[in-house]
């Protein structure tokens, strides 16, 4: 089954919007996103910033490491250096959206 998981973070790590993932924040400007459940295969997905303002081009997020059951990321600001920001992603995958007992 194709399955799609998509949501919106805040910059402190907490969830604005989308399910069936939750977000923890082990230090600035870095989150693991982990996909409940996990897919049983993934075909990839994006991060991008979401600005309050016009926002610059050089800050951005970039994926770390991509797994089935999570995706590492970094966000950082146009000098390049480490912050937390608020971001948005789309995965994609297969597999299904209940638990296995």
């Amino acid at each position: 089954m194709d399955r799609i998981i998509a949501g919106t973070v805040n910059a402190d790590g907490s969830v604005l919007n989308g399910s069936e993932f939750t977000v923890s924040k082990p230090s600035k400007g870095h989150y693991l996103v982990s996909f409940r459940p996990a897919f049983e295969k993934i075909s990839g997905g994006a991060v991008t910033q979401i600005y309050t303002s016009d926002g610059d081009t050089r800050d951005n997020a970039v994926i770390v490491k991509l797994h089935n059951y999570e995706c590492y990321l970094k966000t950082g600001n146009a000098s390049g250096d480490t912050d937390d920001r608020m971001f948005t992603f789309i995965f994609a995958g297969t597999g299904s959206t209940s638990q296995k007992a």
